[in-house]
């Protein structure tokens, strides 16, 4: 087992279906969306180890239309997780949950702000 970073993105906010996506300290990703891993988005994921190679960012981009079909964005909430699961170390989560299991009801919000206007 990789050490891996697991995201779910609730789109509609029913706790009940996500967008999930992993990324690994390689590299190395996986996607899916309510458990059919079919689902092929388009994205990209840089990695980063640190120099003393017990931590590690990534960075992704993702297309909007890959995640929603709403493009009225402002105003709404997304329902987030995020799972840390290290082969040496303790899992970590937004939540503190110490499950292997993803929680949606244990989940952030991300909320979308409307544009600022330009001066």
């Amino acid at each position: 087992l990789a050490d891996h970073i697991q995201l779910l993105l609730d789109t509609d906010r029913d706790y009940a279906t996500a967008v999930e996506l992993g990324i690994s300290a390689a590299g190395e990703t996986y996607d899916q969306v309510c458990g059919i891993s079919s689902y092929n988005p388009k994205w990209f994921v840089a990695v980063s180890e640190a120099p003393d190679s017990e931590r590690w960012t990534a960075e992704i981009a993702i297309l909007l239309a890959d995640l929603t079909t709403r493009t009225d964005l402002a105003g709404r909430a997304w329902a987030i997780s995020a799972h840390r699961r290290s082969p040496t170390e303790q899992d970590q989560s937004w939540s503190l949950l110490r499950t292997h299991e993803p929680s949606l009801q244990s989940a952030g919000l991300m909320l979308f702000l409307p544009p600022m206007p330009v001066n």
